[in-house]
């Protein structure tokens, strides 16, 4: 599956949010959005009204005032991150919704300057996808994004620059040698308010179809215990360590509510799925109080 295509399956999994008004109205682009995409912050009489509510910042929506905006070439993908930097500095917060997933991602410098500001001000919803530069290159700072708001969060195609651990770093006993999973416990811990995860695999199947440095966890973060409430896991390919995961996340999530299988598409419609793969995870005993689904579901090729 090419990254667009990703993207656009993560973006429909998302539950709905608020949405900025559309970008043309009666013929005429929305005065909010040309007022952003030109002077970077809203001008009077619109101002007062858009700095007191929480930003809804989408570079879809700068982008649709950038086509109709000579010059204009429209086979490359834009560039808004100086309009994003600013527009971001120039409001003061809260960010109820951030998105960049369709146009050009910034270098590490800019994107950690983003993190910052984000942890500053709060932020409740953060999508970035890195759709055109290389993956390995794309470094993005995570570590320096540190809010007690944040519900949802997806990010794809970076390569996360890993956490820095020292030995105050006590939350969970092992976790230097743990890899991807570490920065996964990392982030984690510093987002207590995550109600909605999403983990996604885009690599390639192994020949045991099997990851356990990806996937062992030696602990659940606290969030999981007491603030999820949706768990997906996106390419599901049914090894062992996959689902000792899940069953991690089950067994101390008290609010969880849906729990998403969405099958590799390499394993839809074949015997290579193994066949208690979804029934070891749908009978696994619960933490949660609440009624719980349990969901299986495909992904486009």
């Amino acid at each position: 599956m090419n990254r667009q295509r990703l993207c656009a399956d993560a973006l429909r999994m998302l539950s709905p949010v608020a949405q900025l008004p559309g970008s043309k109205i009666d013929g005429e682009y929305d005065p909010l959005m040309l007022d952003l995409f030109v002077y970077r912050r809203a001008v009077a009489p619109r101002d007062t009204a858009w700095e007191s509510a929480p930003l809804v910042l989408h570079d879809e929506r700068l982008i649709t005032v950038r086509v109709g905006w000579p010059p204009h070439e429209p086979e490359q993908p834009r560039d808004l991150v100086e309009a994003v930097t600013r527009i971001l500095g120039h409001h003061p917060g809260p960010v109820s919704s951030f998105r960049l997933h369709s146009s050009l991602s910034p270098d590490v410098d800019t994107l950690g300057c983003w993190m910052d500001l984000l942890s500053e001000k709060g932020v409740a919803e953060l999508i970035i996808f890195n759709l055109y530069q290389d993956v390995s290159t794309a470094q993005l700072p995570l570590q320096r994004l540190k809010t007690d708001i944040l519900g949802t969060m997806v990010i794809g195609f970076f390569n996360i620059v890993p956490p820095v651990l020292t030995d105050n770093n006590h939350w969970c006993d092992g976790i230097r040698n743990l890899g991807q999973a570490a920065l996964l416990l990392d982030l984690l811990s510093r987002l207590p308010a995550v109600t909605e995860l999403t983990l996604s695999r885009d690599d390639d199947i192994p020949s045991d179809g099997d990851d356990d440095s990806l996937w062992s966890l030696p602990c659940v973060p606290v969030c999981i215990k007491a603030s999820l409430s949706q768990l997906a896991l996106v390419g599901y390919r049914g090894g062992q360590s996959e689902r000792a995961l899940i069953k991690s996340f089950l067994k101390a999530a008290e609010n969880l509510v849906s729990v998403t299988l969405y099958i590799h598409p390499i394993l839809q419609n074949s015997l290579l799925l193994p066949t208690d793969a979804i029934s070891e995870i749908k009978d696994y005993p619960r933490a949660s109080t609440r009624r719980c689904r349990f969901i299986v579901a495909t992904t486009n090729t």
